[in-house]
Parts: C-alpha cells; structure tokens; sequence
C-alpha cells in the first residue's frame, strides 16, 4: 500500500509543479506584485530545509541553503522536461 502511495506521489510531482510554475507566469504577468510573493515563499520554504538541515548536521553548509533554493527554482527547474523530451537520448542530461 506505502509504495502504491510513494509512487503515486512521485509520478505527480513534476507535472504539479510545471502546472504551478505556469500559472504563477500567468500571475506574474497579470500582477508583478506576484513576483515578490513567489521569491519569499522560496526563501521561506528554503529556510525550513536549512533549519532542519543545521539541527541534523550542524555544519556551517546551511548558509548557503537559501541561495540554493533560488537558484535551483530557477536554473535547475528545466532538466526534467529535456530528459523527458529526449528519452531515446544516451547523452548528458537525459537520465
């Protein structure tokens, strides 16, 4: 049953997100205000991995929590879709 679920949650999850991500666009062009809103949620969500990360590790590594959310929303964000366009691909970034 847990993995039925797992699997169910893990196929979702790209395709829930591309779906928020464009209409937080739609948002963003309608209303720029949505932008801010956007970036400080990231950082707030961001802020939770790294309290949790400083309580499990206590390393000097979380500062750098926050700048890796931001920059994984919006440079890391893309390569799902490319692996998902180029399946039959055996090259750099398709798995």
């Amino acid at each position: 049953m847990f993995i039925r679920w797992d699997r169910s949650c893990t196929n979702l999850r790209f395709p829930v997100a591309y779906l928020s991500i464009s209409l937080w666009l739609i948002n963003a062009i309608r209303a720029p205000s949505a932008l801010g809103r956007m970036l400080l949620a990231i950082m707030v969500v961001s802020k939770l991995y790294v309290l949790y990360y400083l309580r499990s590790e206590r390393s000097w590594n979380f500062a750098y929590g926050i700048l890796y959310g931001y920059f994984s929303f919006f440079a890391l964000s893309w390569i799902f879709t490319y692996a998902a366009l180029t399946l039959r691909s055996r090259g750099w970034l398709t798995r």
